[in-house]
Order: structure tokens, then sequence, then C-alpha cells
């Protein structure tokens, strides 16, 4: 069951498939680990092995957040990545195992925790791991729906595409359609996408969703205490980096 498997190709080596094939984001011990490789250096062409990359939906101080992984350039501390993408320099310290902010090395790769828009997808659906930083978006459901992460609202803002082969969307209680919201501010309440189902026929489910994870609606904040400042400062990411896998693809 696991995944993603590489395939050893001829002049390939455990160092060189981490950095060149999976960006660092994975080390040569970890894979040798997985695989349960005694001896790093000896390797077969064809052999399969397991990548084990970290998994972008695994929550850090009780919230949920998109892992990002980092590659250091030169002169970046970590108070500085820190303060860029707006999360404490104590939890990327601590999620990156760094005991001495001075270690840091250009070219590290460090697991950047961004937070996500909260979501009303069932856990019974397929895409129930979707998880979405600001600025972004993702197709879900056959590419039938398109999911976005707006900084308004911490919700996620899901709308119908106009693929051919999509099944209707089924309207919430009280008539709101698909992306319709009825009342203001922290009282509203959105019809939401909330899965997807393979069964017997392929079709979209919605429901109502109160609105209670915008900042200005959030009681105490706790939740929100690994991140520093605006966590919503980036929209756009211009970084040298990659995205970790997502854990429903």
């Amino acid at each position: 069951d696991h995944a993603p498997v590489y395939t050893v190709q001829p002049q390939d080596g455990l160092y060189a498939i981490a950095r060149d094939s999976f960006d660092a984001v994975v080390t040569y011990q970890e894979i040798a680990t997985a695989n349960k490789i005694a001896d790093v250096n000896l390797i077969n062409v064809g052999q399969k092995l397991w990548i084990p990359l970290p998994c972008s939906c695994d929550p850090v101080g009780g919230a949920d957040v998109f892992h990002l992984a980092h590659i250091v350039n030169g002169g970046e501390t970590t108070s500085g990545i820190a303060a860029t993408f707006g999360v404490t320099e104590d939890t990327l310290l601590k999620l990156n195992n760094i005991a001495d902010p001075k270690s840091l090395k250009k070219d590290q790769v460090l697991d950047v925790p961004l937070p996500v828009c909260s979501s009303s997808i069932s856990n019974n659906s397929a895409d129930h791991n979707l998880r979405l930083p600001n600025g972004t978006y993702a197709l879900t459901a056959q590419d039938c729906i398109q999911c976005s992460c707006s900084s308004n609202t911490f919700q996620l803002d899901c709308t119908l595409q106009g693929k051919k082969g999509c099944p209707a969307v089924p309207p919430c209680n009280g008539g709101l359609k698909l992306g319709d919201t009825s009342g203001a501010g922290c009282d509203s309440t959105m019809c939401a996408y909330s899965g997807y189902s393979n069964g017997s026929s392929f079709s979209i489910q919605t429901t109502l969703f109160k609105n209670q994870t915008a900042p200005a609606c959030e009681k105490g904040g706790s939740s929100r205490s690994v991140f520093a400042g605006s966590v919503w400062r980036i929209s756009a990411i211009s970084f040298h980096m990659v995205l970790i896998l997502v854990c429903f693809l």
C-alpha cells in the first residue's frame, strides 16, 4: 500500500534519487530505512523502492496545515524563514528537529507548515484529506469541482466546473445553491461542497456550513498559536521550493 514507488535506473544511487528525483524532500537514509537496505551503496537496477514522502495532512499544534518543503537559500535564517511564511520560529525548529538555529545550511530542506482553509468535506468522501493554503486552488470530484482557499473566510470556496459529464449539484436545505451564502459576518451560512461518491453512480454532495473560522469569529485563537502575525500574507509563492505530497492524491 506504500506510495510512491521508484524503480531504480542505471547509474542511480540513493543519494541521487533523494536529491534529484525527489528534490531532497526525503533523505537517502530515510529511503534506506524504509526499504530495509543495509548497505546504502548497494541497490540494483529495476529494484522497486518505496519513497517515504512526508504527508501534507499531518496537523501541527492541533491545527490543520499544508506542509511545504522550503529549500534554504544562502544567507537565510530560521527566524527570517519563519517570518516570511507566518509561522513561529519555535514551531519551525521543533518540526525540523533543529537544536541550534545557527546550524542551518544552504540547500537544506525545511518542513514549513502553512495554515489551511477549514473544510466541510465529509470523512466518507475520497477527497476528505484535501488541504489548501491561501491563494491556491485544486480540482476534485473528477475535475467537476474547483475549490480555492480564501483569507476572508478561512473556508474552502468550491464551485462547479462546466465540464461535460459532471452530475447536477443538489441545493442545500433552504434552497441555497453551491457557493451561495445567507446572513452576514459570523452569522453567515454557506452552501458548501461536502464531497463526492463513486458508488453505483457518480454524485456530488453539499452541506450547510456556518462561518466560524474567519479571524474575527474565532474565540481564544489557540488553534492558530503555531502561526505568527498575519498568517495569510503569502498570496503568491515565488520561493525555491517544492510542495510535499498531498495525502489524497
